[in-house]
Parts: structure tokens; sequence; C-alpha cells
């Protein structure tokens, strides 16, 4: 647990990086004239593509020249690689809260979830509980043997089917690792129970009064306070 807290934010932005600049920054599209990827993919095309770019992230991040850009040490290579991936599997745990009535709501988590699956099903991740927790588990020792070639396998599906068009593999396989089962369906449960709030980040406002008079307005820090907050800001 030390471990992930002291190198979760150095992990993540190692990873927004690669999902950024190599994950959507790349791969060949073979489309006819006047074919777009979203006009292909549809409802699909954002979630499939945040899977694709997340998958990158933890994929690339095995890189040690990227690793090494971003001033991390070698003898802190493995470690900022095992919490980039247990944070990917974590993410995808936690992405359950926003599966509702039988769909994704939102395409990130709906692409982390992908991965999580994917992770589960090669063995390198295992959920267990201790009849009050849920307990996300992975084994740093499977990385590279397993859960390289595992991702390595998503990743190329993802883009064979991105490339050609071909939204009817796509669906299949995309839907087969989206399925939220029964046993999952209880982890989702769980999660809502402990999940934090949202926070409401009230913003003061700067007012000039009498011509010269600069006033500091604050408002309570409720929804109520937030409405007011935005009505006073915006009201001129």
């Amino acid at each position: 647990m030390s471990l992930y807290k002291s190198l979760s934010a150095k992990a993540f932005e190692v990873q927004v990086a690669i999902h950024e600049l190599l994950g959507h920054g790349t791969g060949k599209l073979l489309y006819s004239e006047g074919q777009t990827y979203n006009g292909i993919f549809g409802s699909m095309a954002s979630a499939y593509e945040e899977c694709r770019a997340e998958a990158a992230g933890i994929y690339l991040c095995l890189c040690p020249e990227i690793l090494t850009i971003f001033g991390h040490p070698e003898q802190d290579h493995d470690d900022i690689i095992y919490v980039n991936w247990l944070s990917m599997a974590r993410a995808g745990f936690a992405a359950l809260e926003h599966y509702t009535n039988g769909q994704w709501r939102q395409a990130h988590c709906q692409a982390d979830f992908v991965i999580l699956q994917v992770l589960i099903e090669a063995g390198v991740v295992i959920i267990t509980t201790d009849s009050d927790n849920y307990h996300v588990s992975l084994d740093r020792d499977l990385i590279r043997t397993v859960g390289v070639p595992a991702i390595g396998k998503l990743l190329t599906t993802l883009q064979t089917y991105k490339s050609l068009g071909d939204y009817v593999n796509a669906k299949i396989y995309f839907d087969k690792y989206s399925y939220v089962d029964e046993q999952f369906a209880t982890y989702r449960e769980y999660i809502l129970k402990v999940v934090s709030p949202r926070p409401m980040w009230v913003q003061p406002v700067l007012e000039l009064q009498y011509g010269s008079q600069v006033v500091y307005k604050e408002f309570p820090s409720t929804h109520v306070g937030l409405i007011q907050s935005h009505l006073q800001r915006y009201s001129y």
C-alpha cells in the first residue's frame, strides 16, 4: 500500500503521456474515401478508442527509454510499472460505479473494465474478499511473462479491427469483455456503498463595489452555495 501511494502519481503521469501521444497518436486507418472512424464505429467509438489508448499506456510503460525520459532511475522502473498496472486494474474495478441499467455511462470506465477483464482472464489479476471488503491483487511477477502478451493481443486485435473498419467483429470482441455478469454486479453494489461523493468546488467571488472597493464574497459548501456562486459570477 505504501508503494502504491508513493508512486501512483508518478505512474499516472507516465500512463497519461503514453495514452495520449502513442495511444491516440498512432494507428493507421485503411478506410475508403469518405469514411471516418466515428462514422463506422458509432456509439462504440469513444470507449473502444480509449481502451486502445489505455492498453498502449500499460503495454509501453515497460520501455526503459520512456521511463528514463520522465526522470525515473533504472532501479525504480519495475516499481513504476507494477504500480501503473495495479492502478489500471483498480480503475477497472472502480469503473463499475458508472455501469447503470445495463449500459456503460463513461467511455474511459468501460475501457478500463475491458482491460481488467483481460487481465483476470490471463490470470494476472484476481479479486478476493475478506467478507467486509474486496481486494484487487496483481501478481507483479506475471506482468512481463503473461500480462504483456495478453495486453499485446488486446492491442493487436483492437487496432486490426479499427484499421480495417470492421465494426461487426470489433463489437463482438469488445462486448465480450464489456459484459458485467452477476459476480461483477455484486462488486458494483459494494463499490456504490464505499465510493466517496464527488467533491464540490465552491468558488468565492470578487466584486467591485462603489467603483473602487473590492469585496470578497464566500458561499456555503453546499449544492445551494455552488449554484449561488455560479449565479453571482456569471450574472454580469
